[in-house]
């Protein structure tokens, strides 16, 4: 281990701590915390409090300058800094190489690509068999189901799904790298719209050492509901909230924003009133705790989380609403559709991996000259 430059551990990231006495004098070694599952998963509990320290001391600009923590997507950065209130650098997960694209050669078979749903496949599959003669695609010939893995089994080269027609995910699959993967060989996606549903309840989170505040679920202020109500098609009340708080809700720029305003109780003014006794941190009113994985989130809270999550910010991708929404795109989409989404997947994918490729160089080149302080934002104001 003395003779290593650069450590990279993670998954969960409490291994970390391995390595944590190579951090310090006289070796000083490097370290990369690659953090994507809620941060004391598999933490004894009586450890949780002394490791949420630990994180905080390796986010710090002050403390570890050969450590960095990074978030697997926007998503786990948003999560860290709420609970933990250290702003850390987030990554795009990228496939930058991949042998194999999408060239529809077999343009009426659909890959339904799913690992936890065979009740939802079986349902296509039967109603497939049922309207084999008016189930076709907008070209005229009629549409098949390959359901990945019970047709093709887990071993099946790539190359034999990129000749299909187009892909069906559901959001949980992005775990398994699937999604990523598809998005490299630029493959039509087809997912399903309700993300709320299904990108937060899966994190788990432990949220007990952020403070009393984050196991416990409020509503916005109510004049972020009343003015500017924002709801969706079913009516479902969602808050209206300012922009300043979309695009950086734990800095500065909405208190920034508050000094230029011109009175009144807007959404903006009751946030920043807001009465916090303790953690966790920003602005947001929204928790991101989680009882069990059975359990959803009210809906604006799921909502609001589920913006920053890998399957929100890939764009290029076809969602759907329902199955029945989703067979009726599915004989509606043409291949001159599919193609031009290809494309810009394609141009999408290449400018992003680019993005990545410089952050982790200009990450691992300042680990190995010994200070990555840059890469480590200031600590996230705790909210009064």
């Amino acid at each position: 281990a003395r003779e290593v430059d650069l450590f990279l551990c993670g998954h969960p990231i409490y291994w970390c701590t391995l390595f944590e006495e190579l951090m310090q004098p006289p070796f000083r070694k490097a370290m990369i915390g690659v953090y994507d599952q809620p941060p004391f998963f598999l933490v004894p509990s009586e450890a949780e409090d002394e490791f949420a320290e630990t994180l905080r001391s390796w986010a710090d600009p002050t403390q570890y300058p050969t450590a960095v923590v990074v978030g697997f997507a926007p998503f786990f950065s948003r999560q860290f800094e709420w609970i933990l209130g250290r702003k850390i650098p987030h990554s795009r997960p990228i496939a930058l190489i991949v042998k194999d694209f999408w060239q529809p050669s077999q343009p009426e078979q659909v890959l339904i690509a799913t690992s936890i749903d065979d009740k939802a496949m079986d349902l296509f599959v039967r109603f497939e068999e049922a309207n084999k003669r008016t189930f076709v695609a907008p070209e005229g010939y009629p549409l098949h189901f390959v359901r990945w893995l019970q047709d093709l089994g887990y071993m099946t080269p790539k190359g034999k799904l990129t000749p299909m027609r187009c892909l069906v995910l559901l959001p949980y699959d992005f775990a398994h790298f699937k999604l990523i993967e598809f998005v490299a060989m630029g493959m039509p996606i087809f997912m399903h719209a309700q993300l709320w549903k299904w990108t937060v309840r899966w994190s788990q989170l432990i949220a007990r050492p952020g403070g009393r505040n984050a196991s416990r679920y409020r509503r916005a202020p109510e004049a972020c509901y009343e003015k500017g109500f924002r709801g969706d098609k079913e009516g479902l009340p969602l808050p209206a909230m300012p922009t300043c708080f979309w695009k950086d809700p734990w800095g500065s720029s909405c208190r920034e924003a508050s000094t230029n305003s011109n009175g009144g109780e807007t959404c903006l003014e009751a946030l920043l009133d807001w009465e916090v006794s303790e953690g966790p941190y920003g602005l947001s009113p929204f928790s991101l705790f989680t009882n069990d994985r059975d359990t959803l989130q009210p809906l604006d809270s799921a909502a609001f989380w589920s913006h920053w999550s890998e399957m929100s910010l890939v764009p290029h991708t076809i969602h759907f609403e329902s199955a029945a929404h989703l067979l009726a795109l599915l004989q509606s989409k043409t291949l001159e559709d599919l193609r031009a989404i290809s494309k810009a997947q394609r141009v999408w994918h290449r400018r992003t991996a680019f993005q990545v490729v410089d952050f982790w160089h200009g990450l691992v080149g300042s680990l190995l000259d010994g200070d990555a302080s840059e890469f480590k934002g200031a600590s996230a104001q705790l909210w009064r």
